[in-house]
């Protein structure tokens, strides 16, 4: 049956539902670090926090991965949001390529974290493509293939 993408019910929890339940918090804790939101940033800081000694606390008024996580595509990529020649002009050249690097590093840390912890993701990967619908896309695909 085809699900409508703006539906109110994310996928993931229509697919899976709520993979744990966690008691409501009902007493004051003492912690080094609280996290707000138990997205993947949360877990993914949380995991880093803990791995460096800190006692640490994930707090969420839902579910546990039921905010935007939960209405991701699931779709990984290493792109950022801008183009590299446009984030070059921001940031400097070599800050950009930097930043393109860093999430090059983060998607494979992702998959490793996904494999270490035999979270029964599977990953696989795709080439992609840029497709110029007009003159001015194409003038900005030559602009970015040149800046790479």
């Amino acid at each position: 049956m085809p699900r409508d993408l703006r539906s109110e019910s994310p996928f993931w929890l229509a697919k899976s539902g709520f993979v744990h339940e966690f008691r409501s918090l009902k007493e004051d804790i003492a912690t080094d670090v609280a996290i707000i939101g138990s997205g993947i940033s949360g877990a993914l800081a949380a995991r880093a926090l803990i791995a460096a000694g800190y006692d640490t606390a994930v707090i969420d008024r839902r579910h546990i991965a039921a905010g935007s996580t939960a209405a991701s595509t699931a779709l990984l990529q290493y792109d950022i949001d801008l183009p590299l020649y446009e984030l070059s002009g921001m940031i400097g050249r070599e800050n950009a390529v930097r930043a393109y690097e860093l999430s090059q590093q983060a998607l494979k840390q992702l998959i490793r974290i996904a494999r270490d912890i035999n979270a029964g993701a599977h990953f696989r990967s795709s080439k992609s493509q840029r497709i110029a619908t007009d003159a001015k896309g194409e003038k900005l695909l030559e602009k970015e293939f040149s800046a790479r």
